[in-house]
């Protein structure tokens, strides 16, 4: 069991998209969608499993500085 609760903020780069914000369920799982980003895959860590706290879709218009 993870020993605090991980928040994680879901953007997509891309699209200029914030996506929402969840909380981790569950450590990094090896077997959990392997390659599913394709050849990038490589350079990322395992998937995970997360519960979304609150989801939508709203543009970026201008990244955010956090300090």
């Amino acid at each position: 069991m993870l020993k605090s609760l991980a928040r994680r903020i879901f953007t997509s780069g891309e699209s200029r998209t914030f996506l929402g914000y969840a909380r981790m369920v569950d450590e990094p799982d090896d077997l959990l969608f392997p390659g599913i980003w394709g050849e990038f895959s490589s350079r990322l860590g395992h998937s995970f499993k997360v519960h979304w706290l609150k989801q939508c879709s709203v543009g970026v218009v201008r990244p955010l500085t956090f300090r």
